[in-house]
Order: C-alpha cells, then sequence, then structure tokens
C-alpha cells in the first residue's frame, strides 16, 4: 500500500510542475488539476497491481489513456488545446520516466528508504502549493 502512495507523491510532485506551463495561475485549477492526477494515479495503480499483475500492455495502453483524459480536461480548464496536450504529454512522460527509474532502484533499499523519499515528496509538494498560493495572492 505504501508503494501506492509513493507512486501518487511522485506523480504529483512531477506533473504539477507542468500545470504551470499554462501559465495559469489559478487556484481553482490547479486543485482540479491536482484531484484529477489523483484519480488517474490512484485508479491506473490499483488496477495495474491488483487487476492485471504488472503487465506491461496494460501500463502502456493505460498511459496512452492517461495522457489523453488528462490532456483533455487541461483543455477545458485552460481552451489552449495545443499547450494542454502538450503539457499532458510531458507531465505524463517525465512522470512513468522518474517512476521506472525510482521503482528499479527501491527494491533493494527497503521501505524504510520508501518512507524517506515519501516524506521528503509530501514536504515538496506543500512547500510547492504554498508558493504557488503565496504567488497567487501576489497578484
Amino acid at each position: 500500500m505504501l508503494s501506492l502512495f509513493l507512486a501518487l507523491s511522485l506523480t504529483l510532485v512531477v506533473e504539477m510542475s507542468f500545470f504551470l506551463i499554462l501559465r495559469k495561475k489559478d487556484c481553482f485549477r490547479f486543485l482540479l488539476f491536482v484531484l484529477l492526477n489523483v484519480l488517474t494515479n490512484l485508479t491506473m495503480n490499483l488496477l495495474y497491481v491488483f487487476v492485471f499483475s504488472y503487465s506491461v500492455l496494460f501500463l502502456s495502453l493505460a498511459e496512452v489513456v492517461v495522457f489523453l483524459l488528462e490532456g483533455f480536461v487541461l483543455f477545458l480548464l485552460t481552451k489552449e488545446r495545443g499547450r494542454a496536450f502538450l503539457a499532458s504529454l510531458l507531465a505524463n512522460s517525465c512522470s512513468l520516466g522518474v517512476g521506472l527509474v525510482f521503482w528499479s532502484y527501491l527494491p533493494a533499499k527497503g521501505q524504510s528508504f520508501a518512507f524517506l523519499v515519501l516524506t521528503l515528496l509530501a514536504l515538496f509538494l506543500f512547500l510547492f502549493l504554498l508558493l504557488f498560493l503565496w504567488k497567487r495572492k501576489k497578484e
């Protein structure tokens, strides 16, 4: 179960930065994007682990579906089709890449390493959100 939260934390840290590519500093849209990422990430990872038993085919297809879904929702939020889908593609590609590298390293270090990284990622996400809200307030 810890691995699901770790995957979610990695995804949020990596993908939230791409929200800023669209230059939309609206707190409501940002929170919708966070909620969308939480829903897509948890759904995909629960299916990937518990239903499809780490199937590479499922992972590939699910990443494409998530990219299209998040790109479409970003387009609805921003009305910038090209930038929305580009941000979704970059965010999901980077998130997948970081996740694959991280997961290949994780088993060698054990759960204490995972807990440390999860804590650091949660802290980073919290600081990122505070910075975002602070910048929003200044405008």
